[in-house]
């Protein structure tokens, strides 16, 4: 049972892994039932997975921390330093973004290099997720804003929606974003 799903990502063979905010633990859907596939986390929210390595990455809101699961489902310090994360990209194995949404940063996780500041001035950063040429999408709640970051960490605002939270891309290129305002998913076609 899932008491507050907030996240979830599917696996290179196709399963359904949920972030379970209020009872810390990844739950793997499979034949119609959810079990615990990781626990032991605290306030778990975004989710990234690392196809090459079959490894899964979770923000830790509670205590600032950024966990790694492995395939197995053991649960292991990857980052700390973080403040409130929430969304979660994968850019190479070892090399992440995080939404810091209590200090409105964008973090850059490099493993053995730790924790840093990629962009900043955010009010609520949320989802974030990347395109095919590394741009970082932000999900800028409080701001009703898609802002978007050049690998170089150059930002500017691309999209206005009420209250977005979530966003993806789809195989087309194409950005989906959740507009918790207006209780909608919209769709901005990059093309």
């Amino acid at each position: 049972d899932i008491s507050s799903p907030s996240w979830f990502v599917f696996n290179n063979g196709g399963g359904l892994f949920i972030s379970d905010f209020n009872n810390g633990r990844i739950g793997d859907y499979l034949n119609n039932t959810i079990n615990t596939f990781a626990s032991g986390l605290s306030g778990s929210t975004g989710i990234a997975y690392d196809l090459l390595n079959n490894i899964f990455y979770v923000g830790n809101y509670d205590n600032g921390t950024l966990s790694l699961i492995t395939s197995s489902g053991n649960v292991s310090t990857f980052a700390v330093g973080l403040s409130g994360p929430m969304g979660v990209a994968f850019l190479s194995p070892g090399n992440l973004y995080v939404a810091n949404r209590s200090n409105g940063t964008i973090s850059r996780v490099v493993q053995g290099s730790g924790v840093s500041t990629f962009a900043d001035g955010f009010g609520l950063p949320a989802g974030i997720t990347l395109d095919t040429a590394d741009n970082l999408y932000v999900a800028d709640q409080s701001a009703g804003m898609i802002y978007r970051i050049r690998p170089d960490g150059s930002v500017a605002a691309f999209a206005r929606i009420s209250a977005p939270f979530g966003v993806a891309f789809d195989g087309n290129g194409n950005l989906f974003v959740s507009d918790t305002e207006n209780k909608q998913i919209k769709e901005i076609i990059l093309h």
